[in-house]
């Protein structure tokens, strides 16, 4: 990375920084967002109350995993940085899905019988609509 990357940056910028969507379990994914710059010191900048430095976009304030923020189109291990916020939703929704079908299934675990018939069609239905 080049020095002094972000050395214009002032408050209400955008730059990218990593979100993690939880998949289930210890899984999940992490995506380049859009995010606006909220405060600027000489040396640091900070989004999401977290602060970067300057000179490279590495934060400096973290108790896990420390990450990178970038500018649109720079390029990180061979690959263009760009807005991934679309491909998250997407994930987040099918995340979403996955749940309300577990969550019908576990209905239907709990509650089958032969008396019941026309409630577990209606969650067929249901899932069956999720899935489209």
């Amino acid at each position: 990375m080049s020095e002094n990357k972000f050395e214009n940056i002032k408050v209400g910028d955008c730059v990218l920084c990593r979100k993690y969507v939880s998949t289930g379990g210890y899984n999940k994914e992490g995506f380049l967002i859009t995010a606006v710059v909220e405060h600027v010191t000489p040396k640091q900048f900070t989004v999401n109350g977290n602060k970067y430095r300057k000179s490279d976009g590495y934060q400096v304030s973290s108790k896990t995993y420390r990450e990178y923020v970038f500018n649109k189109g720079d390029n990180y291990c061979g690959k263009k940085i760009t807005d991934q916020t679309e491909e998250m939703n997407a994930l987040i929704k099918n995340v979403n899905t996955l749940i309300d079908i577990n969550n019908i299934l576990c209905k239907l675990k709990i509650s089958y019988n032969n008396e019941n018939l026309d409630e577990i069609l209606l969650h067929v239905k249901k899932i069956n609509e999720l899935i489209k």
